[in-house]
């Protein structure tokens, strides 16, 4: 969350944080999306606890690099009054179909659908029922765009989904494969006069960081592994792109092995999260 570089033991982060919540103690499976918005949950709240309240937006960490503002506009259908409201995120969580439908776009025999394909569906327009505060219709269009950009784009794959077997909840997923990106576009999913974060003058493609891995067939079953991108250093001849990380192992990979260790294919069917960051104007 620093320009340090320095290293965080996440043997560490977890002590910190299972004092704090009771479901991540001990040595079970848990959902690693809820553990890192907990991460960042409790970083929030020890900075409120501790530094002025003025000074919370512009030294907490969370806020200056997870944090946006969508904004929701409701359109009645029958009159086509309007109305809004605002939310905070710190994520967003993208739904990853379990058949070969995203939305009313049929997908071809082996078309493999991208992180912009999702991105894009959750931001496009989509019906609802609401009831309109002026002529009583009972049906709405919601459009939602970041009134905000974050610096660092969380996104979610929600590949789980609860199904009823023999008068029970079972939680299911599905391991349809992703197009891993190296670059995400947003300008379609942004406000006019959108906010961006400090130290950036125009809005530009996101840069994938980072994806996890879930390898398994349930949330509390399986295994997780990140693939990282790794920071070139000027005016050095390394060749190392990005590293695989499997709990204490780590693998270097070479530019010239990407398309075949980090976009493969057990990866695009097991992407989890994704972090994708837009750099300074002085940067990249």
């Amino acid at each position: 969350l620093t320009s340090t570089k320095v290293e965080v033991s996440p043997k560490n982060l977890k002590e910190i944080l299972e004092d704090h919540h009771q479901a991540f103690q001990g040595f079970n499976q848990e959902d690693a999306h809820e553990f890192f918005m907990c991460i960042l949950e409790r970083i929030q709240s020890d900075l409120i606890s501790s530094l002025d309240p003025t000074l919370i937006t512009s030294l907490s960490p969370v806020e200056n690099n997870f944090s946006g503002l969508f904004v929701y506009t409701y359109t009645c259908e029958q009159c086509s009054h309007q109305t809004q409201r605002t939310e905070s995120f710190r994520e967003i969580g993208l739904a990853v179909p379990r058949d070969k439908l995203l939305g009313d776009r049929k997908l071809k025999r082996n078309e493999l659908l991208t992180i912009s394909d999702l991105f894009n569906f959750h931001f496009s327009p989509h019906n609802i029922e609401r009831r309109c505060a002026v002529c009583d219709f009972g049906f709405s269009t919601c459009q939602i765009l970041m009134k905000q950009v974050p610096r660092v784009l969380c996104l979610q794959f929600k590949r789980f989904y609860h199904e009823f077997a023999n008068n029970n909840v079972v939680i299911k997923k599905t391991s349809n494969q992703i197009k891993i990106e190296d670059e995400l576009s947003v300008a379609s999913a942004c406000a006019d006069n959108v906010i961006l974060p400090s130290g950036v003058k125009e809005l530009r493609p996101f840069g994938l960081k980072s994806f996890l891995n879930h390898r398994g067939t349930t949330i509390r079953r399986g295994h997780y592994t990140t693939c990282a991108k790794v920071d070139k250093v000027p005016d050095c001849n390394d060749k190392i792109s990005w590293k695989i990380i499997n709990d204490t192992l780590t693998k270097s990979v070479e530019e010239d092995e990407v398309d075949a260790e980090i976009f493969r294919r057990e990866h695009r069917r097991d992407i989890y999260l994704a972090f994708f960051e837009l750099e300074n104007d002085n940067e990249g």
